[in-house]
């Protein structure tokens, strides 16, 4: 009496799994890729900075292709990043530094954040000749760097 039960519980459990399984492919094949979110400009980001255009580059970083621009005000001097794409990692904090480095530089200087493909531009707090570092908080890892200026 015990043994029809027990080969129909079998049965329906493996063609459960199988169902749960075929659905669980389906249902991520289908769903949609999260929207990313702009995040508000932070008190470190000068968006507003303008300037006389010194220098630009699309090869300064390969990990997240951009266009780079050293930019002119008198005697100061300021950055502007357009990424082609979103990084998709979590942080990416910009950082400047006169020397190069395959860390990130104790005595670098925090220019701001990326977040999406969105221009960001920030002053310089020296000329224009040095190296931006991209670094994921989140991550804890320095994501790409690159030469600014001259030096290149």
């Amino acid at each position: 009496m015990i043994g029809p039960l027990r080969r129909g519980h079998v049965r329906r459990h493996f063609i459960l799994g199988a169902v749960a399984a075929v659905g669980i492919v389906f249902g991520l094949g289908a769903r949609e890729t999260p929207p990313t979110a702009a995040l508000p400009v932070s008190d470190l980001e000068d968006r507003t900075f303008e300037g006389s255009k010194v220098w630009e580059s699309n090869s300064v970083f390969t990990e997240l292709p951009s266009r780079v621009e050293l930019l002119r005000d008198g005697n100061r001097y300021g950055l502007r990043i357009t990424p082609d794409r979103d990084p998709l990692l979590p942080d990416v904090l910009v950082y400047w530094s006169e020397e190069a480095s395959d860390e990130l530089p104790k005595n670098a200087n925090l220019l701001g954040r990326l977040s999406g493909a969105q221009t960001r531009a920030s002053a310089l707090p020296a000329d224009g000749n040095g190296h931006l570092y991209l670094f994921s908080l989140g991550h804890q890892t320095l994501v790409d760097r690159g030469a600014v200026g001259e030096q290149r």
